[in-house]
């Protein structure tokens, strides 16, 4: 049906900001259970993880070691 391919096509987006509000990363996928993110060549820091799906937007801050 019409209605479940729409909800079959979920985009989301990743960004990686810096403590500055700085994008670091950013990367878009449409119907992923499981995604990666390599902060791997991150300098230590504090950085903010932003998630946007479907017009939501999640926040979350982690360390950088």
């Amino acid at each position: 049906s019409a209605a479940s391919d729409v909800y079959k096509r979920q985009l989301a987006t990743f960004s990686i900001f810096d403590i500055y509000g700085k994008k670091v990363l950013e990367k878009t996928e449409m119907n992923q259970s499981d995604i990666q993110l390599s902060t791997s060549t991150f300098s230590q820091g504090v950085y903010f993880l932003r998630i946007e799906i479907e017009g939501k937007e999640f926040v979350q801050k982690f360390i950088q070691l």
